[in-house]
């Protein structure tokens, strides 16, 4: 269960209180690092000048000839993170389009060699340091036809000349919902970025291949008893994230540079996210069934579903629009949860608080995921290990359900074995 909006309405002494590392800030299309300490990686988040619909030169920029449409703010969507437009350059933005940041960069003489992180440029782009192309991701285009899109993260390296650069990147984006800097650029003065995207590697694989597992075994342990239904329900939810964990966001194990499987890998994502809250819906109605309100319910599922269904027949430049009012569901569906446990502990259920508490965990990490994606704060996706904590918490419910079981079992066959010696046995000559 996770989703995200635009950060328009976010302010900005919010986004720097949260977004920023504490240093320097882009400010007016600048950012002075001089003093700064590089060893770490400094975000390049801020305020960068904004040319729409052109692909600006440092040479044209030399020469004072082109003027910037507005100041954007980074990261976020251009269509929703546009500061001061220019009133004298009026221009049409929408979400599909061609566009050039630039932010002038200040550092220390002494500085040899920069390496600059791109996590998630939406959705094609060219990285240029002065006139130096330094990074690529897709393909550049004027439209839909002409361009590819790319999808991973990358670290590109580059040899500053003198104490000032212009950092210059072109961004197309004709495929994708949110088009433009997404993802804080960083910057540092040692290659600290590519051991961290190996971590973030087989930190990935380590969530798919544990929620994998369990969502298996929980499938087969339906299979051997299809009247728990709520293994089914589990099973299922654990295996949908577990893909969502290997392809979300600027994944570092998936690296796509052709267009069918950019369109491929943000179609599973969107699916495997849109089906989260019917699933753990369908959990909490095999759980909780007396508390559970099925015209709620079912309503909140029929809502998912719709969307499950429109991202499966549809490309990703019109489904990837849709994650804007989902916000709206997950809050719905996570109250509703709420209230359903709630209700299941006042009425005394086994294991209710046990489900609450870990329903709770479960939620405070998609409630992270989606202050990530908004771009209000700069961490990562960690939805994986919220499930992981809620496991715990499901497998002891579970075991509370299995031992209560078993004590039931018990008390039966002792009832049974009185009631056969009673059989057995004339009441009147104890023979």
């Amino acid at each position: 269960m996770l989703a995200g909006c635009s950060p328009a309405s976010a302010p900005d002494g919010l986004l720097g209180a949260l977004a920023a590392d504490g240093g320097a800030r882009a400010r007016d299309g600048e950012i002075d690092l001089r003093g700064a300490d590089l060893e770490d990686g400094v975000s390049l988040d801020g305020e960068w000048e904004f040319y729409w619909e052109r692909r600006v030169t440092r040479e044209a920029l030399d020469g004072e000839t082109v003027v910037p449409n507005a100041l954007v703010r980074t990261p976020g969507p251009w269509h929703s993170n546009i500061l001061e437009p220019d009133d004298d350059i009026p221009f049409d933005l929408g979400r599909f389009g061609v566009a050039t940041y630039r932010l002038r960069v200040r550092v220390d003489e002494d500085v040899r060699a920069l390496y600059l992180r791109i996590r998630n440029i939406s959705t094609s782009y060219r990285v240029l340091v002065d006139d130096t192309v330094v990074a690529i991701g897709g393909r550049l285009g004027t439209d839909r036809q002409s361009t590819f899109p790319r999808r991973g993260a990358q670290v590109a390296s580059f040899v500053p000349h003198g104490e000032e650069f212009d950092l210059i990147v072109h961004v197309a984006n004709f495929h994708h919902g949110r088009g433009g800097i997404v993802r804080s650029l960083e910057i540092a003065d040692s290659d600290r970025y590519t051991p961290m995207l190996r971590r973030e590697a087989n930190r990935s694989w380590f969530f798919f291949g544990a929620l994998l597992a369990v969502g298996v075994f929980h499938l087969l342990m339906f299979i051997a008893r299809p009247r728990d239904r709520s293994m089914l329900w589990f099973g299922l939810f654990a295996v949908t994230l577990a893909v969502r964990t290997i392809v979300a966001g600027e994944s570092p194990v998936v690296q796509v540079t052709t267009l069918f499987g950019w369109e491929l890998i943000v179609t599973l994502e969107y699916l495997a996210l849109y089906s989260g809250v019917p699933l753990f819906l369908m959990l909490v109605a095999s759980l909780f069934s007396e508390e559970y309100i099925r015209p709620i319910g079912r309503s909140l599922v029929a809502v998912s579903v719709a969307l499950v269904a429109l991202t499966a027949v549809t490309p990703a430049r019109i489904f990837t629009i849709t994650l804007y009012p989902y916000l709206a569901i997950i809050v719905a569906a996570s109250l509703f949860v709420v209230w359903v446990a709630v209700s299941a502990i006042r009425a005394g259920r086994r294991g209710s608080a046990i489900f609450l508490a870990g329903t709770l965990a479960l939620l405070l990490f998609v409630f992270h995921d989606v202050l990530y994606y908004l771009s209000v704060i700069r961490t990562e996706y960690i939805l994986g290990v919220g499930l992981l904590v809620f496991m715990v918490f499901h497998a002891l419910l579970l075991a509370l359900r299995h031992a209560d079981a078993y004590r039931r079992i018990e008390q039966l066959l002792r009832e049974k074995n009185h009631l056969q010696s009673l059989t057995n046995l004339d009441a009147l000559t104890g023979v």
